[in-house]
């Protein structure tokens, strides 16, 4: 199979991926490119409510480089924000689309 076969949707997130993935190799300012959310806060109040634990793609501010912004605006547009496992899953159900 072409890249010319590949969705041009996919081709996006996938270009968003190799950004995160170049991020937490080559770029010693970003300790980590996750975020936790939910679970329980301190101090406690009531009424007590203790959400579900998320970890999420974080923001990263911006991008200095101009020849990664389509890789940075391509990790703003489908991967920033948005759950690690519902990012893994959705990248495994891509590839299994162009297997022979």
């Amino acid at each position: 199979m072409g890249k010319e076969n590949i969705d041009k949707h996919d081709k996006k997130f996938f270009s968003g991926l190799r950004y995160a993935n170049n991020k937490l190799k080559h770029d010693s300012s970003i300790i980590q490119i996750y975020q936790r959310t939910g679970g329980s806060l301190f101090p406690i109040s009531f009424p007590l409510y203790i959400g579900s634990i998320a970890f999420r793609w974080r923001f990263i501010d911006k991008e200095e480089d101009f020849k990664y912004m389509n890789q940075y605006n391509n990790y703003i547009s489908y991967i920033c924000e948005k759950e690690i496992i519902t990012i893994s899953e959705q990248a495994l159900s891509s590839i299994k689309k162009y297997e022979y």
